[in-house]
């Protein structure tokens, strides 16, 4: 008898066939768990559709919080080297910290396996299964549409219905939505061809720029060490902050991303992203840094961002360079403080202004090649001496 499994249930078709195939063709008591990370969907509700499926329990996480502290803030930090990567992590970002409260619970249940609603040719199962290995190495990862070589839509549907599995196989069912507090990933049933049209109607935070209001919409945003704290002077925890920005961006267009996608198995793939409060705090957050940072800083930073992303895209948010990069990038973001004015219109979000109590900008500066010569050489030394007390801490200090 193989036991119980968890499984992480987000409700969908996939999720449900998965529960079916785990303790009709496996034979396992399946406990499922549904977290809560700021989706539209109510994770409670979702949960209890496990039940009508036949799960023996359901557990509720609300994550929202672990996930801007942990995962969405140190993404901000590693800034936006590959602006359309960065607007793409949102899938990425929130697989480990599902996969750890899976196996926190496959723990406290005593279950010796978990498992997840993944097909064979996505990004996730690779990422469960690698946080998986990094947390919890003896537990067994269970890939039941993969077993059965179910990939695409028509595929679970057609299962769903020889089984009997309770879902609504209405014509929405045709898109694959994941959904979180820092975006949506979505895509269509059937590979959708480079050369075709995206579907008017896959979206779920964004409307079409070209059904935005014409008129634009301007709001300032601060920062203290990185960390957007208000917008219009109004101070405001995390979770609200990115949800109002959400609100906002999505009824400017911002933050839409579709392109063709390299998948981790080699494969090229054509997704639809939307991150209205990523797009804007990456902007932002962005010009405040071209002008309180060093152009060597800035430099190294990018390139480093660039290599976060892509561990952080591969599933390896586990790996030892991730975590030491995360402490560089807390370091430079010290200095990151101040306000920008963001202007967001059909589809864009433009710094059109920024200041900062540190910042580097030196104006009206001018004479003769003497004097500018003598200035510059200031300047460049000055530019090697370590940074005022007021925001530099010693690095042996450092957290």
């Amino acid at each position: 008898m193989p036991g119980r499994v968890v499984l992480a249930f987000s409700g969908g078709l996939n999720a449900r066939v998965a529960l079916h195939a785990l303790r009709m063709r496996r034979g396992y008591e399946v406990i499922t768990f549904t977290p809560n990370l700021g989706q539209r969907a109510d994770a409670l509700t979702v949960s209890e559709r496990s039940l009508d499926c036949g799960a023996t329990s359901a557990h509720v996480g609300d994550l929202r919080e672990r996930f801007g502290r942990d995962y969405i803030l140190p993404a901000l930090r590693a800034g936006s080297a590959n602006h359309d990567a960065s607007l793409c992590l949102a899938p990425a970002l929130a697989r480990p910290l599902v996969v750890a409260e899976v196996v926190r619970i496959a723990q406290q249940e005593g279950c010796r396996a978990i498992a997840h609603a993944s097909t064979g040719k996505g990004n996730d199962q690779i990422r469960f299964a690698s946080a998986a290995a990094a947390i919890a190495p003896d537990i067994e990862v269970v890939h039941p549409l993969r077993e059965l070589d179910l990939h695409d839509f028509a595929q679970m549907q057609s299962y769903a219905k020889r089984h009997d599995v309770p879902c609504d196989l209405d014509d929405r069912q045709r898109f694959s939505i994941r959904e979180t507090l820092w975006g949506v990933v979505c895509d269509t049933a059937e590979d959708l061809e480079p050369w075709s049209d995206v579907p008017s109607d896959l979206r779920v935070m964004t409307v079409r720029p070209e059904d935005a209001t014409d008129e634009a919409a301007e709001l300032v945003l601060s920062f203290d060490s990185g960390v957007p704290i208000a917008i219009d002077g109004k101070q405001l925890d995390l979770i609200p902050l990115i949800r109002r920005l959400n609100d906002l961006g999505g009824k400017h267009a911002v933050g839409r991303v579709e392109r063709v996608e390299d998948r981790l198995l080699g494969i090229k793939t054509r997704d639809v992203y939307e991150a209205p409060a990523a797009a804007i705090l990456h902007r932002a957050k962005e010009a405040l840094e071209q002008l309180v940072l060093s152009r060597e800083l800035l430099y190294y930073k990018r390139n480093l961002s660039q290599r976060w992303l892509q561990l952080v895209y591969d599933g390896h948010w586990f790996n030892e360079l991730r975590c030491a990069l995360d402490a560089f990038f807390r370091y430079a973001n010290d200095p990151v403080s101040g306000e920008v004015r963001i202007r967001l219109f059909k589809g864009s979000a433009t710094a059109s202004g920024c200041r900062s109590p540190f910042t580097l900008f030196n104006a009206g500066r001018s004479g003769s090649s003497g004097e500018i010569e003598q200035g510059f050489m200031r300047l460049y030394s000055a530019s090697q001496q370590a940074r005022p007390e007021a925001w530099l801490k010693d690095i042996s200090e450092a957290d």
